[in-house]
């Protein structure tokens, strides 16, 4: 299941060994002709020393417990944005354990470390962020697990796999004692979530005098899918569904139960809040760990159901119950045919809550 994205990244690994080791063209050039780089890239990953780096990649790909454990241990440290400190430790001690030089943690908490070049050939940073959004309290232990093929963590894939991949590339450089001309920098950074106030620090602290692209410094981040805190090394379907509750006010006095005043006239907010609470208990959620879909009596691939309480929408009426109310849901498999029966089994279930509630619309 790691065999897609670690083998991208072994072909990200030739390339860009190849090209700091032999220098890059002056970016200015609009349209420049990038097949001496191509000439040169063939060339290297040819060479025996980037075969042992690949032969490296493949083996975490036959056997990647190593690289799951690394890729637990990280996300488990705690890190959200403006609270990164716990986990720009634990990545500092991994670059000091990988052979990194001139490791340091700077102001914005960000995780610098040089892996320096044999001459005098452009520099290269790899980066990623290893900032989250904070989901939990920071007294809540975050315990990352594997399940159903797949890493389930707040930003196990935004950006933690991020983290993991230029981790794997510098082990990668190491396992082919592969020598490039200029330094290349590993660089994890904070405050993505927010306002990129680490890729701030890091521009402000380092360009032009260490690292300046008029040179030929190229920098290149990886960055995992983001939002669903669930990687697999291949994207799953996915889908944003809409839930929208109605009340048979909508405006129209009409509509009116006879002797039924508008102030005491259900809210479709409070109908929401019950269809939520039984999606919840019967539909497949990572936050409950429950599934509820069955083929032949066999738990089949049940969808990834989200429900982002930012994302739930009523009608701006002040001091009077909301004559409707709209819930968006992320919904992600591996199979068109559970996303399917997942709207279906949603549908129902509002359906079921309206009909509990006579002055309530079907949805």
């Amino acid at each position: 299941m790691f065999r897609l994205h670690l083998r991208w990244y072994s072909a990200l690994l030739g390339g860009l060994a190849g090209i700091a080791a032999a220098g890059v063209a002056n970016a200015q050039v609009v349209t420049p002709d990038v097949s001496q780089e191509i000439g040169v890239a063939r060339q290297m990953l040819s060479t025996e020393w980037m075969q042992n780096a690949m032969d490296y990649v493949e083996r975490q790909q036959q056997q990647p417990d190593d690289v799951l454990q690394e890729w637990l241990s990280i996300c488990n440290a705690y890190g959200p944005t403006e609270e990164e400190i716990f986990r720009s430790r634990l990545i500092y001690k991994l670059f000091k354990i990988y052979g990194l030089e001139s490791v340091h943690i700077d102001k914005e908490l960000n995780v610098v470390g040089i892996r320096p070049g044999v001459g005098d050939g452009p520099s290269l940073v790899l980066n990623a962020h290893h900032d989250n959004v904070a989901l939990w309290p920071k007294e809540q232990p975050i315990e990352a697990f594997v399940a159903d093929g797949r890493v389930w963590c707040p930003a196990a894939s935004d950006d933690i796999i991020g983290v993991v991949q230029i981790l794997t590339i510098l082990k990668a450089l190491n396992a082919g004692n592969i020598q490039t001309q200029g330094d290349i920098w590993f660089v994890t950074l904070t405050g993505e979530e927010v306002d990129s106030r680490g890729s701030h620090q890091f521009t402000m602290e380092h360009y032009p005098h260490h690292l300046d692209w008029r040179r030929g410094d190229a920098i290149a981040q990886l960055h995992g899918g983001g939002g669903e805190g669930v990687t697999s090394g291949s994207d799953p379907l996915y889908t944003d569904w809409q839930l929208r509750i109605f009340t048979p006010f909508m405006g129209n006095p009409d509509l009116l139960p006879p002797g039924v005043n508008i102030r005491w006239l259900p809210n479709s907010v409070d109908v929401l809040a019950r269809v939520i609470l039984r999606i919840r208990e019967e539909v497949w959620d990572p936050r409950t760990g429950q599934v509820g879909f069955r083929v032949a009596g066999q738990m089949t691939d049940p969808p990834v159901v989200f429900m982002n309480m930012a994302k739930i929408e009523a009608m701006p009426i002040l001091n009077a119950p909301a004559s409707e109310a709209t819930m968006f849901i992320d919904m992600r498999s591996k199979s068109q045919e559970r996303l399917t029966q997942a709207q279906a089994d949603i549908r129902r279930i509002a359906e079921e809550e309206c009909a509990d509630m006579p002055e309530v619309l079907q949805p």
